[in-house]
């Protein structure tokens, strides 16, 4: 039987955990859903309510996307145009995150995102102790 402490999610829930990706690029990721997500993912989806009920999807998705710019995509680290760093900014992540020709950065954000066993308090210190 598993204790039900370690099923807690950790503070990276929110603040982010960083998940490298390929040659030396990393993400600062925080949980899908988690509250500060949930509630810009409201507020983007107020005005588009009948479009979404409908199952808009390209609105939907449109919406997803720009909720999840600042608040479960929060920071990278060594991303590069021609030489010059990119400096992280909400601007300049939510042109990648809407880019199609960058789907497959979205695909993996949000899939490391939505793991949520890589938030729990025991797992985290588990993997920070090894």
């Amino acid at each position: 039987m598993a204790d039900i402490k370690s099923l807690a999610l950790g503070k990276e829930q929110t603040e982010g955990r960083w998940v490298p990706y390929v040659e030396d690029i990393e993400f600062l990721i925080a949980r899908w859903n988690n509250p500060a997500h949930r509630s810009k993912q409201h507020k983007l989806s107020k005005p588009h309510l009948r479009q979404i009920r409908k199952q808009n999807t390209k609105v939907g998705e449109q919406v997803a996307r720009k909720a999840m710019v600042g608040t479960v995509l929060l920071d990278w680290k060594n991303i590069e145009d021609n030489g010059e760093p990119i400096p992280f900014s909400v601007e300049k992540a939510l042109e990648y995150m809407t880019d199609p020709a960058y789907e497959h950065l979205y695909t993996f954000i949000l899939g490391e995102a939505m793991d949520d066993e890589a938030y729990m308090a025991d797992v985290i210190e588990e993997s920070a102790g090894n």
